[in-house]
């Protein structure tokens, strides 16, 4: 569909909104009102606005000819309503005036309601999710991100509830039961942005170093959770002030916890919303992954407030802008406020691990890609938008030092504050603050998918370099080279820029790796004799934790693409068994993993258990499996992540060790509870026991560990789903079951089977709203048998995926590729783990 066919044009521009809201909780209907202060670039006796799912009720316009009574006429496909008027509007300003209403609805998009209970009560809020385009579906709007404007709102509410909207309220005034609350204007900002939650709510509060009024909204009796995420918000608050040089434009930033909440979070301008295990921590049973996970969320989201509202992308093509920046700069924020979490670590092995794995695909797109239909924009909320986003951000900050890095990002957003940008004003601000072509090397980054492998072989006194795009595959395709800074720390500490298909570095003796603390976006493939120099540096610890992450990651993606042998993947084992770091080891206990369903094809599954159970052992000693006083927090992350995986790979005496803790399980430290459910689901009546526990606990992170304990079991995958599927787990929770049960051939086999026969209910609840309707169908990526991929494509022929259609080109293209893996290398690994094993 061509671009243009779904823009509004530029003819008339919104300057001001007076919208108006009666939520109805107990009908679960709205009605509202709406005055739009424009400007006409040309005489027309019609307007187009974005509406859907409205009624309305009567139109009006007032201009320089008068009060205009007009008409209106939907356009489904397009999600427009055309206002038509007896006599053209002149040019110039007029008023806008729309009566319409509305439902509430259940699902997680415009204005919907969420549930919760006290004392078995049930509380009804009303919600609003605006973010891409479902601004139109509560009010008539110009809804595209350059169709800024201010908004005045006003909520009716019954008397009893919170109402709260992006502005302090200036007013309140109750008649009869209800209470009508009027919000300070906002500043110029697009609909996306607008945010209206009504209910029963409470909240701590504090303020900023300039005062600026901080609360956190949780429902009725969890304030007490609020605690962490109001001291973080209020300090990485004071530390974004300092780091943009330009103040927080708002008088106050509420940080609202919602039970239904389809993403992770949204950065509403002075209003975040976010779902509860995002915003809540319980010291007593959230765990440290946790913590850090509501302390990232909240750092992204403030971080918005900046970059995306203040400056927001022109069009969803740059949404890149938004989110990898969001996703980049929050990791800047915890590395200040949270040292001693190594966070840039925890960013290499998460979200450049995840972007590198995805973007090795042949059908991943491009960090700016044109989009037109509102099901295309949600398509690009993905690994790419956010994490690659941020990956090349961080690469580019490495380039260019971050003195001029902030400078530039300080000129960027003062020049276009409360207005749009693209992708080629921040390169021109980064230049300018640098003197170095940005466009230049960000322009391989960002305008085609895809990255390059370095292959480093050493020849005499020299180093001889070649590139090429890197395909999971293996596939080998002849592409322009990239432009890709390489930088060396130690004896052969040096920054060079190749742009050549091959290259030639004269380099002193001793370790060299290409990619100093992981800061560059893309693989290398060493030599056999300098990967044997670096594993040996790896074990003696010259390598920083980012470092070995890469090396361990890098090893086991070029032996899936076939480059080079699995042992040289596995062979790191040797330096792993005492590695100290808790993303080093994750790194190799997942990609580990991940070759598990190769040999379970070959009937062979144990050999990866024991090389698993050989391997972690050592780990496990170390750490013990109960907490010490003063360790550190590495530790109690390492204890948690072993302990699953031993129990996963059948240790009878960790596994019976984890069992006898149940009983107890309340008392248990929180990062180890998913390995005593996963273990104490693998007994006789396991999944009963998970299942009644699941619906026991109230905290809504326990839920999820139990969800994904069950998920994880090698046993009773079906019967997990349909219970996640159904009324017991939240609608936004299923998803964790789903991504559980990816992990194992005979799980992402059952899952096929209850995707086809619930694909209606999936659709109706995520096929047109959020980004999880693609999670759903990678569950089955695991599978890599011919006729696996025969049945993945049947089902992805039959069954509509709106707003998934490039999940559904990777999902095939994964399993497709695994196929030719495992007839090409399955034998070898199975060969390498016996002789291991022997």
């Amino acid at each position: 569909m061509p671009l243009h066919s779904v823009r509004l044009t530029n003819t008339c521009i919104p300057e001001r909104y007076e919208l108006t809201l009666e939520p109805d909780l107990r009908s679960y209907t709205f009605r509202g009102s709406v005055r739009i202060a424009y400007r006409l670039t040309k005489a027309s006796k019609t307007l187009v606005l974005h509406a859907s799912g409205l009624t309305i009720d009567r139109v009006s316009v007032r201009s320089a000819v008068g009060e205009l009574a007009g008409t209106h006429r939907f356009s489904p496909k397009s999600e427009t309503v055309t206002l038509t008027f007896p006599r053209a509007l002149p040019k110039g300003s007029g008023t806008l005036q729309i009566v319409f209403s509305g439902p509430i609805q259940e699902k997680m998009r415009g204005l919907y309601r969420s549930t919760y209970r006290v004392d078995g009560v049930e509380k009804v809020l009303a919600v609003t999710q605006f973010e891409s385009t479902f601004a139109r579906q509560v009010f008539p709007c110009f809804d595209e991100p350059d169709k800024k404007a201010v908004f005045e709102i006003t909520l009716v509410v019954d008397a009893s509830l919170s109402a709260i909207s992006n502005t302090q309220e200036v007013s309140s005034t109750v008649s009869e039961g209800t209470r009508t609350v009027t919000f300070a204007p906002t500043p110029r900002m697009s609909t996306y942005l607008v945010a209206c939650v009504v209910g029963e709510l409470e909240y701590l509060e504090g303020r900023s170093k300039r005062g600026v009024v901080t609360r956190v909204y949780t429902p009725i009796g969890k304030k007490q959770q609020a605690a962490f995420a109001l001291d973080t918000a209020v300090r990485c608050l004071d530390f974004y002030e300092e780091y943009f040089r330009i103040p927080y434009p708002l008088t106050k930033v509420d940080h609202i916890a919602i039970p239904d909440f389809a993403a992770g979070a949204m950065e509403n301008w002075g209003a975040i919303t976010y779902r509860e295990t995002a915003l809540l921590y319980d010291p007593q049973h959230s765990s440290l992954q946790n913590k850090q996970r509501v302390a990232l969320v909240i750092a992204h989201e403030l971080a918005h407030q900046w970059f995306g509202n203040l400056v927001t992308m022109e069009w969803w093509t740059d949404l890149w802008l938004n989110e990898g920046f969001a996703n980049y700069i929050e990791y800047v924020a915890l590395n200040h406020l949270f040292p001693e979490w190594e966070m840039w670590t925890q960013f290499v092995e998460v979200d450049a691990g995840e972007a590198l794995r995805l973007d090795a695909l042949q059908s991943t797109h491009p960090i700016q890609v044109e989009v037109a239909h509102p099901s295309e924009i949600n398509e690009i909320f993905d690994a790419v938008s956010y994490a690659k986003g941020a990956s090349v951000i961080r690469m580019l900050t490495a380039y260019l030092g971050e003195r001029d890095f902030r400078r530039g990002l300080t000129a960027y957003l003062k020049a276009h504050a409360y207005g749009n940008a693209k992708t080629k004003d921040l390169w021109a601000a980064l230049s300018a603050s640098s003197g170095k072509p940005v466009a230049t090397l960000m322009r391989h980054f960002t305008l085609r998918g895809g990255y390059p492998v370095i292959t480093a072989e050493r020849h005499r006194g020299d180093l001889r370099l070649s590139q090429e795009r890197f395909l999971a595959s293996g596939e080998r395709v002849n592409e322009r080279p990239w432009v890709v800074p390489l930088t060396t720390r130690g004896t052969n500490a040096r920054e060079h820029l190749m742009s050549a298909r091959t290259d030639t570095l004269s380099l002193k003796k001793g370790v060299i790796n290409l990619n100093a603390d992981a800061s560059g976006f893309f693989r290398v493939a060493y030599d056999e004799g300098l990967m044997s120099e670096l594993s040996a540096a790896a074990g003696a610890g010259t390598l920083t934790p980012a470092e070995r992450v890469r090396l361990v990651d890098d090893a086991f993606a070029l032996a899936a693409s076939g480059r080079v042998p699995i042992a040289h993947a596995l062979q790191l084992s040797s330096f792993i068994r005492a590695d100290t770091d808790f993303s080093v080891l994750r790194t190799f206990v997942v990609a580990v993993r991940k070759l598990k369903p190769f040999v379970e094809a070959e009937r062979e599954e144990g050999l990866i258990d024991a090389f698993m159970r050989d391997t972690l052992g050592p780990q496990l000693a170390r750490v013990g499996l109960h907490a010490r006083k003063g360790e550190s927090y590495t530790d109690v992350l390492t204890r948690g992540l072993v302990a699953f995986a031993l129990q996963d790979a059948r240790d009878a005496t960790v596994t019976s060790d984890l069992q006898s803790l149940y009983p107890h399980v309340e008392t248990v430290p929180p990062d180890l509870r998913l390995a005593v459910y996963a273990a104490v689901g693998r007994e006789p009546g396991g999944l009963e026991t998970l299942m009644a526990r699941h619906k026991e606990v109230e905290l809504h992170e326990e839920k999820n560990r139990i969800l994904a304990a069950l998920s994880s079991l090698p046993h009773g995958t079906a019967r997990v789903l349909e219970f996640a599927l159904s009324t017991a787990v939240r609608v936004q929770d299923t998803r964790v079951a789903f991504a559980g049960a990816s992990r194992t051939l005979h799980a992402a086999r059952e899952a096929l089977g209850v995707l086809e026969k619930h694909w209606p209910t999936i659709i109706d609840r995520y096929g047109t709203s959020g980004h999880d309707l693609p999670r759903f169908i990678h569950t089955l990526d695991v599978l890599n048998t011919t006729e696996d991929a025969r049945k993945v494509k049947e089902f992805l022929s039959a069954h509509k995926a709106p707003g998934a259609k490039m999940a559904a080109a990777q999902c095939l293209e994964t399993v497709r590729m695994h196929v030719a893996w495992r007839k090409n290398h399955g034998p070898e690994l199975v060969s390498f783990l016996k002789e291991y094993a022997a």
